[in-house]
């Protein structure tokens, strides 16, 4: 009957609040959590957090850093989103259609995409505007040193030249892009540089065959929250469009009565960020509320520290890509 129970939930919601975890994208081959660091030299350097891989890592051991860094942003450039999460698109599309989220200055989506994992597959699949990418992604790199408080893709066909067995990223000349990349804005709160918001370097070294900072040449390193809470520069616009998305769902919900079905899909107890959020907006609804938590583990699926007397917990014990084609 769970099963039975989510979709029905989906189906009556107003609004869907969808929370995609690490898990969530494991089936599409992208490694979560400590696994990404359970492999050869990774394993027999007994680092098996991704924070480990810092910016000290990065002077200290380049071939270590970017191998690492690089594995996980081959398979996420390389990733397509599994099947389960094509079915969510759909959701999007048909919750969408209702358009019943609305404030004074205009009209937002009825679904929204809190993304706690790095690798960009969920976030590619719909606006910007409409997802939130807390940890920082992949997909963007940023200064080592700092030099310049903006972000930047990099060349849409580099690929991390890996050793077949230890993962490691040696330097060597290659070809450099033929143009710089385009610098793009953080909306952090701290006012940039207006004389550096020009690159004029690639964003590749031609020496090295690492990224580098198209500013200052320094060593760059990936946009992501596991290098340091201050490090990730892009968030905080990030997190913009969800306060504004969840206070405008919050003040609908006071107004009337609107269902809200909330997705959980792969989020760990281990990393919880995902899961508190999921637990405080609920707690914030006054209205019958339905949390359905995805997770292959019994403890992670079940459990809740919400106080919402209002919330009904589905809990379903599977992985996210079968789960997400059973509900649909």
């Amino acid at each position: 009957m769970t099963i039975e129970s989510a979709a029905a939930a989906i189906r009556s919601a107003d609004v869907v609040l969808f929370l995609a975890g690490t898990g969530a994208t494991s089936d599409s081959g992208v490694p979560c959590g400590s696994d990404s660091c359970k492999d050869n030299i990774y394993e027999d350097l007994c680092m098996f957090r991704p924070e480990d891989f810092s910016r000290g890592v990065c002077k200290e051991n380049p071939e270590l850093f970017y191998g690492f860094w690089g594995r996980l942003y081959n398979l996420s450039v390389d990733g397509a989103p599994h099947e389960g999460l094509q079915r969510v698109a759909k959701w999007r599309d048909r919750v969408n259609s209702s358009d019943v989220v609305s404030t004074i200055e205009g009209r937002l989506p009825s679904f929204f995409a809190y993304c706690q994992g790095i690798d960009g597959l969920v976030a590619g699949m719909f606006p910007s505007k409409d997802t939130c990418q807390v940890h920082g992604s992949l997909r963007y790199w940023q200064c080592s040193k700092r030099c310049v408080k903006k972000v930047w893709k990099l060349p849409e066909d580099h690929r991390f030249d890996l050793h077949p067995v230890t993962f490691t990223c040696k330097e060597k000349p290659v070809d450099a892009p033929s143009s710089p990349p385009q610098l793009l804005p953080h909306y952090h709160d701290i006012p940039c540089d207006e004389s550096t918001e020009t690159a004029g370097h690639p964003s590749i070294s031609p020496s090295t065959g690492h990224p580098q900072c198209p500013v200052c040449r320094s060593p760059a390193v990936p946009n992501v929250m596991d290098l340091g809470v201050e490090t990730c520069l892009d968030s905080a616009f990030s997190a913009l469009n969800y306060i504004t998305w969840r206070m405008a769902v919050e003040q609908l919900e006071a107004a009337g009565t609107t269902k809200v079905a909330i997705v959980e899909v792969g989020c760990s107890a281990k990393i919880p960020t995902a899961r508190e959020e999921a637990e405080e907006f609920a707690d914030y609804l006054h209205s019958p509320t339905t949390l359905i938590r995805i997770n292959p583990s019994e403890d992670d699926a079940s459990v809740t520290a919400t106080t919402s007397k209002t919330l009904t917990l589905i809990s379903i014990q599977m992985n996210a890509k079968d789960a997400l084609i059973a509900i649909d």
